[in-house]
């Protein structure tokens, strides 16, 4: 994993996952100076994760894409509950565009390669997502608590504009 310390970014790799193999396809000669070979992976774990995320993160692409699209483009779609709902997709498509695609990575390389301010960003992305996400889950338990238990009182304060302005401070609190 990427890990930020002294404001540098730090990836600690075992050196038994990989092994230096010279190989026509991994060599390249750079005009009469010695030949270069670049690791190659040994073990599973640096197949296997890489292709459960990309799994992951076609199912959760699709499946919020979806959400979104049904509430931003069906009239009877839009409540107060799927506006949060909706935010919730939004979460976790970010979560799953900003996040994944890296982590994945990291699995499949030997040290993190995009650079220290994308170490950054991935983190702090991961942080911003899932807190967003608890905000909007609390949101949205706030909001059926006072449908259910209070009915008539909540329609002063359930409202489509009321749900929206919600999301928006939890973006902007972030």
């Amino acid at each position: 994993m990427c890990t930020l310390v002294n404001g540098t970014a730090n990836v600690s790799s075992p050196d038994s996952w990989i092994q230096e193999v010279p190989n026509s396809s991994c060599t390249k000669d750079f005009g009469g100076a010695d030949e270069v070979t670049l690791p190659i992976p040994l073990s599973w774990d640096n197949y296997v994760p890489p292709a459960i995320f990309a799994f992951i993160f076609l199912v959760g692409v699709t499946g919020n894409s979806l959400v979104i699209y049904v509430v931003a483009f069906f009239r009877k779609m839009r409540t107060v509950t799927n506006f949060y709902l909706c935010n919730l997709a939004v979460t976790d498509m970010t979560f799953l565009l900003c996040c994944v695609p890296f982590t994945a990575a990291q699995y499949a390389m030997p040290s993190w390669v995009f650079g220290e301010s994308m170490c950054k960003m991935v983190n702090y992305m991961m942080q911003v997502t899932a807190q967003a996400t608890c905000l909007t889950l609390a949101s949205v338990s706030v909001d059926r608590y006072c449908a259910i238990v209070h009915p008539v009182a909540s329609l002063t304060f359930r409202r489509k504009g009321v749900a929206i302005s919600v999301n928006v401070l939890i973006w902007i609190r972030e």
